[in-house]
């Protein structure tokens, strides 16, 4: 087998495709390649990476086409856009239909930012279960940290530090609840829905 051979093997096994789907995913594959900077074998590998998270058929070639203009436009490395993006998707509740839209996300965070999509990823696997639960979006979530990369915070203490705001901010101490309710800060607004996180921070 060539190299491109063994590893559309692997994609078949790992994706349960049969050898006439496998056979017209190494053509899309090529197909793909041939339009963008990245090889084949990069696109196989990445296919191969979202076959053993569980993302198959559509919903892996859809990620992957994402990941590949976003990588292309921002200079950023392909499989680093993918496993970042898929992170987010499933830490915010989103859907493979939304690969696109979590991808732009990510790439203009990190183009206003002194953070990588790497570096999102790094800060989102703090920060993301506790924002999505709260309520946070992916796009405030992935603003604030820009925002804290640009002013000295590597990744890592950025998510740690939005992870503890967030935490203060919805188990706060006797002692934090009234001094937010002297200044009169409220994280609610008047149908009782937690504020976006902007609006909170301001």
């Amino acid at each position: 087998f060539s190299d491109f051979e063994q590893k559309l093997k692997n994609i078949q096994v790992f994706a349960g495709l049969t050898t006439e789907e496998a056979a017209r995913l190494g053509r899309t594959l090529l197909e793909m390649s041939s339009e963008s900077v990245f090889s084949v074998s990069e696109l196989q590998d990445s296919m191969i990476d979202l076959a053993r998270a569980g993302i198959v058929g559509e919903d892996a070639l859809k990620l992957l086409q994402a990941g590949m203009v976003g990588a292309m436009a921002a200079g950023e490395n392909l499989d680093s856009t993918i496993n970042v993006a898929l992170q987010a998707i499933r830490a915010f509740g989103l859907s493979i239909e939304d690969s696109n839209r979590v991808i732009d996300i990510l790439i203009n965070a990190a183009n206003i930012s002194q953070a990588s999509v790497a570096d999102l990823g790094t800060a989102l696997s703090y920060v993301g279960p506790i924002a999505a639960s709260a309520g946070i979006s992916l796009e405030d979530m992935s603003a604030a940290i820009a925002y804290l990369t640009n002013v000295g915070f590597d990744a890592s203490m950025a998510g740690t530090y939005l992870r503890g705001v967030i935490s203060d901010l919805l188990n706060p101490t006797k002692t934090a609840r009234e001094e937010m309710k002297r200044l009169g800060i409220s994280i609610y607004d008047s149908q009782g829905k937690l504020k976006s996180f902007p609006e909170i921070l301001s």
